[in-house]
């Protein structure tokens, strides 16, 4: 404030002293002799751009300044850094706007993300999170734990698709879906993905430390239990 005060009063006083100044040589003009006159507004001239360039400086240093205040309000994202209300007020209404866009741009990525790695019928994760994950587990050299892979077909599904219609088909492969996780959700670290039509894998990472057969058991029993 006290710099863009200053830097005003150095205008002010420049623009006041030109037509002072243009006064003064002419007052001097009749009564001064061609030396005196010359070396009057020579030195009036020269004043008079020392306090131009001094008021260019000093609103320079200014807008320099501002810049400073807002790079940091920005950087912060902090509006209270600036010094007046009305430059709050639109640093908080452009950050608002950056907020809306950022939340966006994240919500379009999940949602592409979603469609590129889950099961639109089932909402099961699909065959690319399959690969991604089972790559992901082989590449782990040092770990010496084993996990429990489990590969299960659905194998009523083509003939309920030939004798009642793609709708019971569907019907037919969410009762699946949802039964092995419901199966599967009392192991710590499963992962239930549909990788083709009929068929499903489930994956357990070794960090649950169950016995496959307890898994293959009550997936059994669940089926069995299903089919009846």
């Amino acid at each position: 404030m006290l710099n863009k005060l200053g830097s005003n009063l150095l205008l002010i006083a420049a623009v006041t002293c030109a037509p002072l100044l243009l006064l003064q040589g002419i007052w001097l003009a009749a009564q001064a002799t061609p030396l005196t006159l010359t070396l009057i507004l020579g030195t009036s001239l020269l004043g008079f751009g020392l306090l131009f360039m001094l008021a260019y400086r000093a609103r320079n240093a200014e807008r320099a300044q501002q810049d400073r205040v807002w790079i940091k309000a920005l950087q912060l994202r902090d509006p209270a850094v600036l010094e007046t209300a009305e430059a709050q007020a639109a640093l908080q209404q452009l950050l608002s706007h950056f907020n809306e866009a950022d939340l966006d741009a994240h919500r379009q990525i999940d949602e592409l993300h979603n469609l590129a790695t889950q099961d639109e019928l089932t909402q099961l994760q699909n065959r690319h999170a399959f690969r991604r994950d089972m790559t992901a587990l082989l590449q782990r050299d040092q770990d010496t734990q084993t996990a429990t892979l489990v590969l299960i077909r659905a194998t009523e599904l083509g003939k309920l698709n030939a004798q009642r219609g793609f709708q019971s088909g569907d019907a037919y492969i969410k009762d699946i879906a949802n039964l092995i996780t419901r199966v599967v959700s009392r192991f710590p670290g499963h992962q239930v993905y549909r990788i083709s039509g009929a068929d499903f894998a489930v994956l357990v990472q070794p960090v649950a430390n169950i016995p496959p057969p307890l898994l293959g058991r009550d997936l059994k029993i669940a089926f069995d239990h299903y089919q009846q």
